[in-house]
């Protein structure tokens, strides 16, 4: 497997927020670590798009990962067939380097079987209703 398509994920399948806990130690007691790809090669059925709004808690750019409304979402390399597709508030275009901790967001996302989730796309919204 090729470097640059090496992403630590981290797996989550509880909200942090529901019960009061550090997301940094949550992540670290309830994690496995896995890389992009294996998360990809997991997939084998059709699975729907689903999208949620949140609060962006923490984002990794190295990584290419953010915790949002207490989920951890992977957005795999930057030069996927399909790239991350990021909108800033008011406008067309963005990146995950322009989005930053404490902006509300929508996210359109996949989940494998195990509960990974893989962002398509991120919209910055002016707030979300429900974190």
């Amino acid at each position: 497997m090729k470097l640059r398509n090496m992403i630590l994920v981290a797996l989550m399948f509880t909200a942090h927020a529901a019960y009061g806990e550090d997301l940094e130690s949550e992540l670290s007691q309830n994690s496995a670590l896995v890389t992009f790809d294996d998360i990809i090669d997991s997939i084998e059925d059709a699975v729907l798009e689903r999208t949620t709004t949140g609060k962006i808690e923490t984002i990794d750019l190295a990584a290419r990962t953010a915790a949002i409304g207490g989920y951890y979402y992977h957005f795999g390399p930057a030069t996927d067939s399909l790239p991350l597709k990021v909108k800033m508030l008011g406008r067309d275009f963005g990146s995950l380097e322009m989005l930053s901790a404490g902006m509300d967001v929508e996210i359109y996302y996949f989940q494998s079987p195990a509960g990974d989730r893989i962002g398509n796309q991120l919209i910055q919204i002016e707030s979300a209703e429900v974190h």
